[in-house]
């Protein structure tokens, strides 16, 4: 397997890696697990190409010095440019996708759109510099004034995901831009018309040469971006990934990491829930992108009072809608794991597992249990399955068995049990009587917890991820 070594030219450097998927468009987990042998040789291979981020690091040395207001323009002329040409955007993302228009545009473009809409409307805020006051200031340091300054990290390589390609991989990368550093984007496979629009939109929208670069879609550039010894890796991925990419970093100058793993994420229904709700929630999220979503629901807890009640409201929501059935990678992966679950009594409710036939999905197991190994993995598929609890404590007790804590959601008529509870919960995100959409609002960051990662993106703490603290004290003179 061939490098690529990356020179650096600055003592500062910044890699983002986000993919969603099992890096199975990308880097698979088996890409990483099995060739690691040969990872570690090619750290050293000299034999190896070489792609010099020289160019974007003197375009990122000028950008950093421009204003915020300048930047905050910039990026009202872009959004500007992408709305006069919608359908292209929307027929683009929708190709890749393999889904129609209408969800396209639901779920990547107009998110992506507002994404651009925050920082045009909140970039000098949230990074202009901050002076401190007299209050808290030691006695002794009354002289001395200070003011925290946000500058950028310097280049910002995003390794994009295929199940969202530009809502992800866009909002890293307008994020990490409108911070001051330059980005080195590398689709996945069958997505470079998202990254290429992209990038010949904001070229036409006024950005400097060499500030954003998009790559091939090799395998190679993904592998080659982990060894070039950069100084923060964002990574939105399946946790062996990440463990794989850690395994990378290993001799490198100390990077700094946020991780965005993988998910399985609970979705209890309360004994005063709408039942009917939470089956058409089910339903959509199981749906949408073919279960291609991290936070999508994985394990189905309901009180045992009203579990009879939500099997039927389940069965009916998912009646006569059209069947997916899984990619070859799916069935490879998830087969074992649904069969063993129905070797200890799990039962389908809705769609099938059978020998020697496909699985038909969306798939709902019943009398499920925390122990499965289907409810203790990062699946990634139209699967979910029924837990029973006897109360509030029990779900509490029963979902912290699972190792991954990305997100969860709560079902309730009564918001301020269930927003006790959502505190109570050690995962990143908790939406109650909803799934996944909240999610896109792009205030708000976005971040796992336990092996479902660390860190954030998006929102404030997403866009000051992108950049480091400067400190500027002035002391007056004594007389």
């Amino acid at each position: 397997m061939t490098a690529l070594n990356f020179p650096m030219t600055s003592p500062k450097k910044v890699l983002t890696i986000d993919i969603d998927t099992d890096l199975s468009s990308t880097l698979t987990c088996g890409d990483l697990d099995s060739e690691s042998a040969k990872l570690q040789t090619s750290r050293t291979d000299s034999s190896s190409k070489s792609f010099s981020l020289q160019h974007p690091r003197e375009a990122q040395s000028n950008w950093a010095r421009t204003s915020l207001k300048y930047r905050t323009k910039l990026l009202k002329r872009w959004r500007k440019l992408i709305l006069k040409d919608l359908e292209d955007w929307t027929s683009v993302v929708a190709e890749e996708r393999g889904c129609t228009e209408s969800e396209a545009l639901t779920s990547e473009v107009l998110p992506f759109l507002e994404a651009i809409r925050f920082l045009e409307k909140n970039l000098n805020r949230i990074l202009k510099p901050e002076k401190l006051g007299w209050r808290g200031r030691p006695l002794w340091l009354s002289l001395s004034s200070y003011e925290i300054h946000r500058d950028p990290l310097g280049s910002v390589l995003i390794l994009a995901p295929s199940n969202y390609p530009l809502f992800l991989a866009g909002t890293q990368c307008i994020q990490a831009l409108a911070a001051g550093n330059a980005v080195i984007w590398k689709p996945a496979p069958g997505c470079e018309g998202s990254a290429r629009l992209t990038a010949s939109s904001l070229e036409q929208a006024g950005l400097p040469e060499n500030l954003l670069t998009i790559t091939s879609s090799n395998i190679e550039d993904a592998i080659a971006a982990i060894q070039a010894g950069p100084d923060h890796i964002v990574l939105t991925g399946g946790h062996k990934t990440g463990e794989a990419v850690l395994d990378q970093l290993q001799g490198l100058n100390g990077p700094s990491t946020t991780f965005e793993l993988s998910g399985c994420d609970a979705f209890y229904v309360r004994e005063d829930a709408d039942l009917k709700m939470a089956a058409s929630a089910l339903r959509f999220g199981l749906r949408l992108n073919q279960g291609r979503t991290c936070i999508a629901p994985r394990r189905v807890f309901v009180q045992k009072s009203v579990a009879a009640e939500l099997r039927t409201c389940i069965s009916k929501a998912f009646e006569g809608q059209p069947k997916q059935t899984f990619t070859d990678e799916q069935e490879r992966k998830y087969r074992s794991w649904i069969e063993d679950a129905m070797d200890q009594g799990a039962n389908p409710l809705t769609g099938s597992c059978r020998k020697s036939q496909p699985i038909e999905a969306p798939l709902v197991l019943d009398n499920g249990s925390v122990d499965f190994e289907l409810t203790q993995k990062d699946l990634f598929g139209s699967v979910a399955t029924i837990i029973e609890v006897s109360s509030d404590e029990d779900f509490l007790r029963q979902q912290e068995k699972c190792p991954y804590a990305l997100g969860a959601s709560i079902f309730s008529r009564n918001i301020a049990t269930a927003n006790s509870l959502a505190k109570i919960m050690n995962v990143g995100t908790v939406t109650i009587n909803d799934v996944i959409a909240p999610t896109a609002d792009p205030r708000v960051p976005f971040g796992g917890r336990k092996q479902s990662g660390h860190g954030v993106t998006r929102g404030r703490d997403g866009l000051l991820s992108m950049t480091q603290p400067k400190i500027i004290t002035s002391t007056r003179g004594k007389s």
